[in-house]
């Protein structure tokens, strides 16, 4: 028997959209239908270009816009203010700038606060903020005027890397590989284009790793959480949408879904988990998680080695709460 026919013979229950649910109708049960592969009941999924490429340079554009208003805003302020006001709006900006690459960057939270598949690049913040500073920096008579055009010029370029590397940086050689239905990653970086591709098979839509290397921005760095939501809002069904929220538990969450884990403490208690199963603490690694099971087991999609078995306890340990679902209807 099939492996994914199998699950559904468990009582495995997943989203599928209602155009494949019109173009196979009971058939998707049927053990006949599935043939050698899984991809039988799968439409392959044609790479929407077009829309990719529009939302990747409006986002850019919308950015850099920004930068320039915010740097001509600081320039502005700072020659209408005394020294010790700019001196506090620059110290304040650069507090914000940290704050947002360490809390917010890539976060949940940014993420539902500007959902749609552009908000990767609208959440790109670090550029407008140096800007801002940039342009307070431009009357800092302290400094040299030369040298404050070298330190301006720097700052810039600097800050733009954290949304131009979205377009610019290599993406890794990918060749597609399966086990059974799920899409396998091909390199260390693309484990979470390879488990969108696995999540997206599950409603409907074949399409490849590489082509969700290319929708989700994925770099030879990774992908960002973002840019998992970027990727499967574009190759989503019309008739579905995706979901992203933090759980407080995975029994709340609709299944499947996409969960990053990553080892986040280096106690003496949670030493197993890299002495056993090889996980490094801080790289975090993404999953589809299927259902969870009787005896307190969770059966995940693991990009990396094909179906697993998890204890449920390990998700404690390795979850945020942070969860990518693909539900049916369209998004409110």
């Amino acid at each position: 028997m099939h492996m994914l026919e199998d699950l559904m013979e468990r009582g495995y229950e997943f989203h599928v959209s209602e155009r494949v649910q019109r173009q196979f109708g009971g058939r998707l049960r049927s053990s006949e239908n599935w043939g050698d592969t899984s991809h039988d009941w799968a439409k392959e999924a044609e790479f929407p270009e077009a829309v990719h490429r529009r939302t990747l340079w409006t986002g850019i554009a919308a950015i850099v816009g920004l930068s320039a208003l915010l740097f001509i805003m600081g320039y502005w302020i700072s020659r209408r203010v005394g020294h010790r006001i700019r001196n506090v709006l620059l110290v304040v900006t650069f507090v914000l700038g940290v704050t947002y690459v360490w809390l917010a960057r890539d976060s949940g939270w940014q993420l539902r606060l500007m959902p749609g598949v552009n908000g990767m690049m609208y959440g790109k913040w670090l550029m407008p903020i140096i800007c801002f500073a940039a342009g307070l920096l431009t009357s800092f008579s302290k400094i040299r005027r030369s040298h404050r055009a070298v330190l301006i010029s720097l700052l810039v370029c600097v800050s733009s890397l954290d949304f131009i590397s979205a377009a610019a940086l290599s993406r890794p050689v990918t060749s597609d590989r399966y086990d059974d239905w799920v899409t396998l990653q091909s390199s260390e970086a693309t484990c979470s284009p390879a488990a969108c591709a696995t999540l997206l098979q599950l409603s409907g839509i074949l399409v490849s790793e590489q082509d969700m290397v290319r929708a989700c921005l994925t770099t030879s760095r990774g992908t960002s959480w973002q840019g998992m939501y970027r990727g499967l809002s574009l190759l989503v069904a019309n008739d579905c949408h995706v979901g992203a929220k933090k759980y407080s538990s995975v029994d709340e969450m609709p299944l499947p879904a996409i969960i990053n884990a990553e080892l986040r403490s280096t106690k003496d208690e949670y030493k197993r988990y890299h002495e056993e199963w090889g996980w490094e603490p801080g790289e975090p690694h993404t999953v589809v998680v299927f259902r969870t099971e009787d005896d307190d087991g969770l059966l995940l999609a693991d990009a990396a080695v094909g179906l697993e078995l998890w204890d449920r306890r390990a998700l404690d340990v390795l979850w945020n709460g942070e969860a990518l679902v693909i539900l049916p209807g369209r998004k409110k």
